[in-house]
């Protein structure tokens, strides 16, 4: 008899926990992109927690502790302003307001950008046919810009 009421119990436990989790913790794990086939791979795949649209991408840097630290209002305004995204994902962002407020450690913090986004690491992005130093003025169309990033395959 008692082993049956601890069996139920753990069950019931283990289901009480199961729904007591939000959609956002009940995340589908992921390695992150190390190219653009990648990235929309990740990108279409709806069950996949990256960053779709600029709303999205504002609520992740507010629970992110160390992006807390580098935006704040004024830096994530001027941040997202300049931030361009379509129908396949990112497009192109400025990272000249992290340059100006933090210098010795705006690289870091674009690299957790680019984790939200679903995109690995500054250097993948520096490898391939995306664009360090450019930003996508419009369709098909990298300029140069210091500080910005044009994702050229979604340009």
């Amino acid at each position: 008899m008692k082993k049956t009421h601890l069996t139920l119990a753990t069950l019931l436990f283990s289901l009480f926990m199961i729904f007591s989790f939000s959609e956002a913790q009940a995340q589908k794990p992921f390695k992150l992109a190390k190219n653009y086939q990648e990235y929309q791979k990740l990108f279409k795949d709806k069950e996949v927690r990256i960053a779709r649209t600029k709303a999205e991408f504002v609520a992740r840097v507010k629970e992110d502790a160390n992006l807390k630290k580098v935006f704040d209002e004024k830096t994530l305004k001027e941040f997202t302003e300049k931030l361009k995204m379509n129908k396949n994902g990112l497009v192109t962002f400025s990272y000249e307001a992290l340059m100006r407020k933090d210098p010795q450690n705006h690289v870091s913090a674009v690299n957790s950008i680019l984790n939200i986004f679903g995109y690995e690491s500054l250097d993948v992005l520096s490898a391939a046919e995306d664009y360090k130093g450019y930003y996508c003025e419009s369709v098909g169309t990298c300029s140069d810009r210091a500080g910005s990033i044009c994702i050229g395959q979604n340009c």
